[in-house]
């Protein structure tokens, strides 16, 4: 668990901030109505709830594997857990939706 001072932790929900008013002045009909934390970080708990508290939204956890049947994200192959949140995968998944065949 990633540990992070208050002067840090400021820093980081005044970015935030930035960016969902940013979003709310670009976008008037779509307001922020909540953070969806992806990524390594977002397993740790504490960081996530502190952050979702001094930004005022509720959160949740991302998972990028909830849409996809158990038996697919599963195998010899590999090593997600389906009974948690695999928030760390997302960058990869995002990735792999990505690829096209330009040929």
């Amino acid at each position: 668990v990633t540990v992070i001072d208050d002067q840090a932790l400021a820093r980081l929900v005044d970015e935030i901030r930035n960016c969902v008013r940013y979003h709310d002045l670009m976008f008037t009909n779509y307001p922020v109505g909540r953070v969806i934390f992806v990524g390594g970080q977002a397993q740790n708990k504490q960081l996530c709830q502190k952050l979702a508290q001094n930004l005022g939204l509720p959160a949740q956890l991302g998972d990028p594997m909830a849409g996809i049947e158990p038996h697919y994200r599963t195998g010899p192959h590999s090593d997600l857990n389906i009974d948690k949140s695999n928030c760390d995968w997302t960058i990869a998944y995002g990735m792999g939706m990505g690829l096209k065949n330009t040929n």
